[in-house]
């Protein structure tokens, strides 16, 4: 996808007023909230933080697309594409800031090789071309799909929050929760022999888990504690015996795509998983039940339905 067209300058330019005064009161004809969709996803009580998924990127390099092309017919002239992006993403207009800033004259997103500091850029309508329809259309299908990643991303923290003590006090960072001292300062042996387990299978790509993901943030809410006393764990580089790169909490996960032939091995590494969660929290806990369930594209595996199949007729010796 070239940017390189729409991206050059306009006549009328915008970029000198400040992103603090968005020309968005009520002389103007509209506001970010009216463009298209009519809704007003930034009316939640809770702004997205943290981490983007590929979802939101490609959701989000449309919008740029769009919103440069001057294709919205009720945005308002000279909104920043910052506080609009923030609207339509439900996130801060500094989640868009900092996510447009970084070492260089370009930034890569979704692919796509952008300039710096393009939050600065105001709306300016322009007549709708055929390719600016084209991409207008495509939003809607881009949007549906970002929208599942949130709500996944919901249904993924809920059921952590499931999972944690009772009694522990949580709280939310960059979409992932984890309980407020539970956990902390010594690492049992048989907590050690459970995060190793973790580790492992994060590496080899063998869970149901968001591409992108913190090896950090994984172990942190897996192991109800706070993400900085796994940074301190993983900072000794070592763990249960195993030696480990100092750095290795930044790793992101990465699926691998799976076969049906490698579903005994993944039902293998599950058993494997429960049963060492089983020592380190002193409970039972079902396989299928403790799963971070969450989809996108490709998935590592054809359906987790055939994986539940699976794992209620495994002929695998229990462990």
């Amino acid at each position: 996808m070239d940017l390189a067209r729409i991206l050059a300058p306009i006549d009328v330019h915008f970029d000198e007023l400040s992103d603090d005064h968005d020309m968005t009161d009520a002389s103007l004809s509209s506001s970010p909230r009216s463009s298209v969709g009519g809704d007003s996803p930034r009316a939640a009580s809770h702004l997205r933080m943290g981490k983007w998924f590929p979802e939101e990127e490609q959701y989000a390099l449309a919008l740029i697309e769009c919103f440069i092309l001057g294709a919205f017919a009720d945005l308002a002239t000279g909104t920043s594409l910052r506080s609009f992006l923030a609207d339509k993403l439900q996130c801060p207009p500094m989640r868009i800031s900092k996510k447009f800033s970084g070492e260089g004259h370009h930034l890569n997103f979704a692919g796509v090789s952008i300039p710096k500091k393009l939050g600065q850029k105001r709306y300016l309508r322009h007549a709708v071309d055929a390719v600016g329809a084209a991409k207008l259309d495509s939003l809607h299908d881009l949007k549906a799909a970002f929208l599942r990643a949130v709500a996944e991303e919901k249904q993924l923290d809920l059921a952590v929050k499931d999972k944690l003590p009772k009694r522990a006090m949580r709280s939310e960072r960059g979409g992932l929760s984890f309980t407020a001292n539970n956990r902390v300062g010594y690492w049992s042996r048989e907590e050690q022999a459970y995060a190793c387990k973790l580790i492992e299978a994060f590496m080899k790509g063998q869970l149901q888990l968001r591409k992108g993901t913190s090896l950090r943030s994984f172990l942190a809410h897996r192991l109800g504690c706070n993400p900085m006393r796994v940074s301190k764990k993983l900072a000794t580089c070592a763990i249960s015996g195993m030696e480990i790169p100092r750095r290795i909490g930044t790793a992101t996960y990465q699926p691998k795509v799976y076969q049906d032939a490698s579903m005994a091995d993944i039902l293998q590494t599950e058993r494997e998983l429960q049963s060492l969660r089983a020592l380190c929290f002193g409970e039972s806990v079902n396989v299928l039940e403790d799963k971070l369930l969450t989809t996108f594209a490709p998935r590592p595996l054809s359906s987790f339905s055939l994986l539940c199949a699976a794992a209620q007729n495994s002929t695998l010796p229990a462990h």
